[in-house]
């Protein structure tokens, strides 16, 4: 019996949805007991579910641009397929530059505090418009420049306060080690010696979640429009998963504020202020599947049951939430409390803990969703484990997609 399952509230997170709780694909389910796991597997029908959604939401907003944040993810296909749907891609080294010039993104832009002047020429020969992110940056890579070259356009990363918690404290929020200040005259400075525009500014706040973070975030950039007037873009960055999945109505609300806030300013300038944002996580998170196979089961407690599968949590999934989607096969009988452990020595490598469901036995298949971002492409290789094998479910059909020339 295959079992495909909504997905349950895991380690402390909550679902907002029925987008966050959707079953498992069909013809997932019909091919996972032949395939080899543990595998990875991305549903691009879910991808441009989540786009068009995301798109529909920024319709409040005149001029935006949707930019894929490649450190989420770095396979070629995926890649491909969201250059095709028309994103622009962010990238922060420059292994992202060559995946993503090579899935064929037209539009590039690059933010990372360790790039040197010489990769930031590399990016800039390239198309990717780069945002300086330290005026140590910006200083190293004027001093690379020759007399008397032409104005030049630049974007900046401004700094800006780490996102707040989900429970706040009497602690004052402290600023990003990321970003200049754009009041630093040392970077005003530096515009007025080398004749520099400043045309785009980016910031990035982690998790907003509030509509309130959201227009304090946005009024930040709107602010420093006093600093450098000829901006022609917004970039607010990443980090909207929470807002977009369990929150929607806030992030709604902050995008109309946004968008009658914007036409105001650019009722008045000859070239609009642009809007971009760059999620990663939250473009992808959900149409990702872990296939993993129970190895071991016991039960050390009363009233619980350890099972060990042939993945690790650790390795693979410490950015992102877990949920059993899917459970092959299911048993008759009353669900037990499961503690499914990962395959490492690492004592706190668990997937979910006291989560019900049908016993389980060796040799059965589990299937964990929230897995199509920041998992292979920042897996660990604790005890060398290999990154799973990735599959590409792509109009109904399953095939199996390599992540480099070196793969397959």
């Amino acid at each position: 019996m295959l079992s495909s399952k909504p997905a349950a509230r895991q380690n402390g997170q909550q679902p907002g949805d029925a987008s966050i709780t959707a079953a498992v694909p069909i013809p997932i389910l019909d091919r996972v007991s032949e395939m080899t796991s543990p595998a990875i597997i991305y549903d691009l029908a879910a991808i441009t579910q989540t786009i068009q959604q995301l798109r529909q939401d920024l319709q409040t907003v005149a001029n935006t641009a949707l930019y894929f944040s490649v450190k989420a993810n770095r396979n070629p296909e995926v890649l491909s397929f969201l250059a095709d749907l028309g994103l622009g891609a962010d990238v922060a080294s420059m292994v992202e530059l060559e995946v993503a010039t090579t899935a064929g993104f037209k539009a590039i832009c690059a933010t990372s505090p360790g790039f040197s002047a010489s990769e930031v020429q590399q990016l800039t020969a390239a198309g990717a418009k780069v945002d300086f992110s330290s005026v140590s940056q910006l200083r190293q890579w004027c001093s690379k420049r020759e007399a008397g070259e032409p104005q030049q356009v630049i974007g900046l990363r401004l700094q800006y306060l780490v996102s707040e918690p989900e429970h706040p404290t009497s602690q004052p929020r402290a600023k990003s080690r990321l970003g200049i200040d754009p009041t630093d005259p040392t970077l005003i400075a530096l515009i007025e010696h080398y004749s520099l525009k400043v045309k785009r500014l980016h910031v990035h706040a982690g998790e907003p979640r509030s509509a309130q973070s959201v227009c304090e975030l946005f009024g930040f950039l709107v602010k420093a429009l006093d600093y450098f007037p000829e901006v022609e873009s917004f970039n607010l960055g990443g980090g909207w998963t929470y807002l977009f999945y369990v929150r929607r109505s806030q992030l709604q609300q902050a995008l109309r504020v946004v968008g009658k806030t914007l036409d105001g300013i650019n009722r008045n300038r000859a070239v609009p202020i642009q809007l971009i944002l760059e999620p990663g996580m939250l473009l992808l998170l959900m149409a990702g599947y872990l296939v993993t196979e129970v190895k071991a089961v016991d039960q050390p407690y009363p009233d619980r049951v350890t099972a060990v599968v042939n993945a690790s949590a650790w390795n693979l999934m410490s950015w992102t939430p877990r949920w059993v989607v899917g459970q092959i096969p299911q048993r008759r009988g009353a669900d037990v409390h499961h503690d499914i452990a990962g395959c490492t020595c690492f004592e706190e490598d668990y997937f979910v803990q006291r989560h019900p469901m049908s016993p389980v036995e060796v040799g059965d298949r589990i299937i964990f969703n929230a897995a199509g971002a920041y998992v292979s492409s920042m897996a660990r290789s604790l005890h060398g484990l290999p990154t799973p094998p990735e599959w590409v479910l792509k109009q109904g059909q399953l095939h199996r997609v390599a992540r480099s020339k070196a793969d397959l």
